[in-house]
């Protein structure tokens, strides 16, 4: 076990540094394409690589960390989206999809509805918050797989809490290229995107786990809810950080959490 875990993690820390790399050619190739289109552009404090060497580089880089992603065997391309109920990342009664690549996907796609034309996010920074996920919330995680209860709303929030807390302080987020074209991103998103994302990916996983836990009949779309968890942390987002600053974020977080969720689709 801690042997797979090791290799896995080698293999997480060589894709992210062939993402760090990518995202800097990408960079590169945008600021080169911005300084043809448009004069007076100041030069950026960093080497510059032309514009058709930059493309092919990328090209040679996304091959390998196609490669590497091979080595991840059980980290199979997802074919049911994000948001999923909470007890398909954890434990057996679930579909068993990986948090650690639906959770990377689900940041890399959030971001990019946020205008971002490129993001640097490091897969193993999730894997991390995962993994304390597990050592620090397992009574949450033993309320989740011992069944359905009077107090299952309540685990799966304090859940869904403790994902979000965890991802935040993680801090997968690196770099953003806010795309100038695009509608304004969410005012908090440049100054905190970590915390920002994690909220919304939290807050929407929990309202599909409570409408699944409810079966509820006509429940909103996974785009829906995306939208309203969206509003919702903006709309809360100091009480949320306030929370994420606390002595236990998960259980404040989660306070915070249940004071959204029953105005929510």
């Amino acid at each position: 076990m801690v042997k797979d875990r090791f290799s896995d993690q080698f293999v997480l820390a060589v894709k992210d540094q062939l993402r760090n790399v990518r995202f800097q050619i990408r960079r590169s190739a945008q600021r080169d394409r911005a300084r043809e289109s448009e004069r007076g552009v100041p030069q950026a404090p960093f080497p510059q690589m032309p514009l058709p060497v930059a493309l092919a580089a990328d090209a040679v880089f996304s091959q390998v960390e196609s490669a590497a992603t091979a080595l991840l065997p059980d980290h199979a391309d997802s074919t049911l989206g994000f948001p999923l109920p909470v007890e398909a990342y954890f434990g057996a009664r679930g579909p068993g999809q990986s948090f650690t690549y639906e959770f990377y996907y689900a940041l890399k796609a959030l971001l990019h509805r946020f205008g971002a034309s490129e993001s640097l996010v490091f897969e193993q920074a999730v894997d991390d918050a995962h993994a304390r996920l597990l050592r620090r919330h397992a009574d949450i995680l033993a309320a989740l797989e011992a069944g359905p209860s009077r107090d299952s709303a309540a685990t799966i929030t304090r859940l869904c809490a403790a994902i979000a807390a965890e991802i935040a302080a993680a801090r997968p987020i690196k770099e953003l290229l806010l795309n100038s074209s695009a509608a304004s991103p969410p005012k908090h998103l440049v100054l905190s995107p970590n915390a920002y994302c994690a909220c919304v990916l939290g807050l929407s996983t929990a309202l599909v786990s409570l409408g699944a836990l409810r079966q509820q009949e006509g429940q909103a779309s996974r785009e829906d809810i995306l939208v309203a968890a969206d509003y919702a942390v903006g709309a809360r987002f100091s009480r949320l950080t306030g929370a994420l600053r606390g002595r236990d974020p998960a259980e404040a977080l989660a306070a915070e959490f249940a004071a959204i969720l029953p105005f929510l689709p």
